[in-house]
């Protein structure tokens, strides 16, 4: 049976307006899961606010793996609303793991990543009731 597993982890990446053009900031580039058992998922999310001027659009969001998959709103965020990237990571295998998540975004550098990592343990201890 597999477990589920919510943390959730929120990223801001703000966009201001710089000589009258929309830049993306990310205040934190990494998320560190900690321990994961590798038999549960992880739900999470990196929340992304527009500071700027212009609406915002993410126009794509990919996975560095097959075992991360993302979804995320297309619609423009106005000055000030947010858009959130959620992530769900299944994890097959034990040991440090690292996975990039990057996105493009109607903003002077198009393409923004942010990282999730952790260690994936597999659990030895049985079952009292088995």
């Amino acid at each position: 049976m597999m477990k589920t597993l919510i943390k959730m982890f929120i990223i801001i990446v703000t966009v201001n307006c710089s000589s009258c053009s929309n830049k993306a900031e990310i205040h934190f580039d990494n998320i560190d899961l900690g321990k994961i058992e590798i038999k549960d998922t992880v739900y999470g999310e990196a929340k992304i606010q527009n500071i700027g001027n212009k609406p915002l659009k993410i126009n794509r969001v990919v996975a560095s793996c097959n075992c991360t998959t993302t979804g995320y709103d297309t619609t423009l965020i106005a000055k000030g609303d947010f858009v959130v990237i959620k992530y769900k990571i299944s994890l097959k295998d034990t040991g440090y793991f690292s996975k990039k998540v990057t996105f493009s975004a109607n903003t002077k550098d198009q393409f923004h990543s942010f990282t999730i990592s952790g260690v994936a343990f597999e659990n030895t201890l049985k079952n009292i009731d088995q």
